[in-house]
């Protein structure tokens, strides 16, 4: 087995608690993911157009996961207009998937202040991220963080 605290780096989140009614909301959708079927645990949140909330949803059905004992990894995988670094307001830019995927670094996985609860930033932004995304060493990664969390 990985050893998960090797592969981390601390980084602090700052984040606004949603109300009774939407963490409710996200307690549903916990449910019925989970009841999607026992393999399922890979997730993937995603819309037509931008400002929709797909960053916010992806972040509070991770911290959902995670507040139940798992294991939970979320993963930036916008590589184009990411809004994970200002909404968490982190200053710098962490290094992320674009990182990883183009060789530059291999430690992009940062434990953050909430238990049970892990992040990949998007890193830099790519001049090709579907190039990046479909790369056979994006899917290797893919690989390993299936056997290290088990919801993503």
């Amino acid at each position: 087995m990985i050893e998960l605290d090797k592969m981390t780096l601390p980084i602090q989140l700052t984040v606004k608690e949603p109300s009774f009614q939407i963490q409710e909301a996200f307690n549903t959708l916990r449910t019925n993911l989970i009841f999607s079927g026992e393999n399922q645990r890979v997730f993937l949140i995603t819309s037509a157009l931008p400002n929709e909330g797909k960053s916010y949803v992806s972040f509070e059905l991770a911290r959902n996961f995670s507040m139940t004992g798992k294991r939970t990894l979320y993963m930036d995988c916008d590589l184009r207009k990411s809004v994970v670094r200002e909404r968490f307001q982190i200053a710098s830019v962490p290094n992320g998937i674009t990182e990883y995927v183009s060789g530059q670094c291999d430690q992009i996985i940062y434990r953050t202040n909430f238990e049970n609860l892990y992040m990949i930033f998007s890193g830099q932004i790519p001049p090709n991220p579907s190039v990046l995304l479909s790369s056979e060493r994006f899917q290797n990664l893919l690989k390993v963080l299936r056997e290290v969390f088990d919801y993503i």
